[in-house]
């Protein structure tokens, strides 16, 4: 470039160094910028699938605990009491029946 200002041309060799120097200057901020949007892309799909997971498990967990609960009042209604020796009370739907 200085020698076109000087000389008033430039030949091809020089054209030819100029332009390598500038693309070999800009190439590593260009690889940079690729890898970062790249990097975020796949940041941005990794976020997604964790969405997905925890929304998954938040499912499980919301079928467990009513699962439970159903299982809770089928328990509670088992337990019943019925006489037994001596006039003590004994809950049914004990693994044991054990007196009041």
């Amino acid at each position: 470039m200085f020698a076109y200002i000087i000389h008033g041309s430039i030949t091809w060799y020089e054209c030819y160094d100029l332009i390598t120097k500038l693309i070999t200057g800009i190439a590593p901020f260009i690889a940079a910028f690729g890898a970062y949007y790249m990097w975020s892309k796949n940041r941005e799909k990794e976020i997604k699938n964790l969405e997905y997971k925890n929304d998954y498990y938040k499912k499980i967990i919301d079928k467990r605990m009513e699962a439970y609960e159903q299982l809770e009042k089928f328990i509670a209604s088992l337990k019943v009491t019925t006489p037994g020796k001596a006039n003590k009370m004994y809950l049914m739907g004990d693994l044991f029946m054990s007196p009041l």
